[in-house]
């Protein structure tokens, strides 16, 4: 069964904003869901979305997941920059 994830990343060197969204992962083999294959598609999906290659670019993190979708009613981010 898979599960949704919410998910937050941004740049490794903390500047510009940060991405937040939802993505939908699939057990492994031993029903798990490793944390580092649900990092590993929120950068993918992240660097796709920013128009990056996700293969050789590796300057944007995941800072966060979340079980489940959440839904934000409010979320500023601008004083980052």
């Amino acid at each position: 069964m898979t599960k949704t994830f919410t998910v937050m990343c941004q740049e490794a060197s903390g500047y510009g904003t940060i991405w937040i969204d939802y993505i939908t992962v699939s057990p492994d083999s031993a029903g798990n869901y490793p944390l580092a294959t649900i990092q590993d598609l929120a950068t993918k999906k992240c660097s796709e979305e920013w128009g990056r290659d996700w293969e050789t670019d590796h300057s944007i993190l995941c800072m966060g997941v979340i079980e489940g979708s959440v839904n934000f009613l409010y979320f500023d981010d601008s004083h980052l920059e």
